[in-house]
This record gives structure tokens, C-alpha cells and sequence, in this order.
């Protein structure tokens, strides 16, 4: 994995085991899921180049960085959407 982060509220671990992947790992039964499958494009059209990942719970969200995009951006815990944060 290359970044780790825990969504207590759900019992389980958010990976990104790659540059273009979120998943969600159960705590209890270790089945894991793609959260975020950021493969294709990112929210500006171009390529990804995830970095960081940080669980933002107080506000229910996922936080990356996308050095293509120079932005931070906000995944949906549930659906996997992306929005950017900031540029």
C-alpha cells in the first residue's frame, strides 16, 4: 500500500495501493472493495497522479492530492466521486 488511512465510523481501512486507486478494506472480515477507481481520468480530464491520503471525518470525506492537477482534491466515502478542494 502506499498510503493508509482508517474510517472508524464504517470499521475499515481506506488504501491506495497504487497511483489510480482507493479501496475499502472491512476491519472485521478483511473483504476489500474498490472505493475509487481513479484509473481512467482525473477531474480536470487529464491523467492521475494520486498522492496523500487522508480520511477527513468530522466532514465525512476523503482528501487527496493530484500532483498532475497541483490540487487537492475530495472523494465521496460512499460513491467514489471527486470534486477539487483547491488549486
Amino acid at each position: 500500500p502506499e498510503h493508509l488511512a482508517l474510517d472508524i465510523d464504517l470499521n475499515r481501512v481506506l488504501v491506495s495501493a497504487s497511483f489510480d486507486t482507493v479501496y475499502a478494506v472491512d476491519l472485521t472480515t478483511g473483504a476489500r472493495s474498490i472505493l475509487a477507481d481513479l484509473s481512467t481520468t482525473n477531474v480536470g480530464g487529464g491523467p492521475v497522479a494520486f498522492q496523500d491520503l487522508v480520511f477527513d471525518s468530522a466532514n465525512n470525506r476523503i482528501l487527496h492530492t493530484d500532483t498532475n492537477l497541483n490540487a487537492v482534491l475530495v472523494v465521496d466515502p460512499l460513491n467514489g466521486e471527486r470534486v477539487t478542494l483547491s488549486k
